[in-house]
């Protein structure tokens, strides 16, 4: 896997190294996993925002619930839910 070097503060690097002790990964595991977690929040708390936009329009909420209506049959896809973080 290729690599780089970015520029942070020490405080920034030294709460990376506290985070990689803590989970027992070295620090560029730890770090790539925040990242990864801190994407997957922004996701949800934009789904959540969009959802709450929807579910206050009559007409958009009605479609919504058609659409979810519609695709109910998916999920019997054999795929393990994924639950939505908080």
């Amino acid at each position: 896997m290729a690599s780089t070097t970015i520029r942070i503060s020490q405080k920034a690097r030294d709460e990376a190294r506290e985070l990689a002790r803590a989970t027992g990964k070295p620090i560029s595991q730890a770090v790539e996993a925040a990242i990864r977690a801190e994407h997957r929040r922004l996701f949800w708390a934009s789904f959540r925002q969009a959802a709450a936009i929807v579910s206050k329009n009559p007409v958009a909420a009605t479609g919504e619930a058609t659409d979810r209506e519609l695709f109910e049959g998916t999920l019997a896809d054999g795929l393990d839910a994924e639950p939505i973080p908080d």
